[in-house]
This record gives C-alpha cells, structure tokens and sequence, in this order.
C-alpha cells in the first residue's frame, strides 16, 4: 500500500512487471504510480489462480505495454479509480480462461492511445459494464476471440473494426 496523498512511483525499464501474482495468491495494490521508460511492460499481471485488487493507481505510459493482464485461470478487480496516462497496448487483457473485472471508474489523462481498450482471448471474460470512463482515448474498443466482454458497445475509443467473435451480455 503506497500513501494515497503522495503516491510512490515504480519505474520499469521495459518488458518488466511492476506486480506479478501467481500460483494461488492474493494480492491488493493501492495508491501507486507505475510506468515504463522502456517498451512492453506490465503494470499488473496475474496467472495460476491468482487474484489481484489494484484500487488508486496510475499508469503510463507503458509503450506497448498493459496495465491490466490475466493469464491461466486467474482475476484482476479494479475496485478504485485507475487513471491512465500515455500509450498501452492494453488497458485490461485477460487470456486462458481469466477474468478482470472493471468496477472502477477509469480516467484519460492527456493524450491516450491504445491498440485496443480491453482484449480478451481463450475462453476469458472481461466485465466492464459497471466501469465508469472520463477523459478520451484513441484506438479500438475491444478484440475478443472465444471469449466474453460484458460492457463492449459503451467501451470508449473508436468503434472497434477487428473481427469479433464476442457473447455479449
């Protein structure tokens, strides 16, 4: 838990990551920055049934890197503001059956690009239809490939154009 009146700031040097769970833990981060002066990082990252509560944060830029990502049968909550600043590839990925809930209200500071909003492949669900969006982005909403996005059409960002083989809710 970092001091939610002045954040500590973690600075990767790129293809790094800032909080990594795995293996049946439970972590919960608050009131932290993270960014990348290199490219590909991952500000918090999840595998193995691992559950990770990120509340307070501030990300970016990470160059071609993602805020959020969920791998092999584990779960990201973002549950308090998470505000992005910069180009990701990714606000949330989740991929290998996970699942990252988006219930938090998630802010653009400044010019933000992404490749895509949320991204979920292999059987995964992202929830963001109780996240609230302030501020603008460009790139697409969304890709999914055998997975669930709950929330796509209201996603920020142009409308997606990728192929899509979404169940939406």
């Amino acid at each position: 838990m970092g001091d939610c009146n002045n954040h500590p700031q973690i600075v990767l040097a790129g293809n790094d990551v800032a909080f990594w769970g795995q293996d049946d833990v439970i972590l919960t981060v608050q009131c932290i920055d993270v960014w990348s002066t290199g490219y590909g990082s991952i500000a918090f990252a999840s595998r193995q049934f691992t559950i990770i509560d990120v509340n307070f944060a501030k990300v970016g830029p990470l160059l071609n890197g993602t805020v959020l990502a969920a791998e092999e049968k584990s779960k990201i909550n973002c549950g308090a503001q998470l505000t992005v600043t910069g180009s990701v590839a990714a606000i949330a990925s989740a991929g290998d059956t996970s699942t990252i809930s988006l219930s938090c209200p998630i802010v653009f500071q400044g010019p933000v690009q992404v490749n895509y909003v949320v991204e979920a492949v292999q059987g995964s669900i992202i929830n963001a239809s109780a996240a609230t969006w302030f501020g603008s982005v460009t790139g697409q909403q969304y890709y999914c490939n055998h997975s669930e996005i709950d929330g796509a059409p209201s996603l920020p960002g142009s409308p997606g154009t990728a192929i899509n083989y979404c169940v939406l809710q």
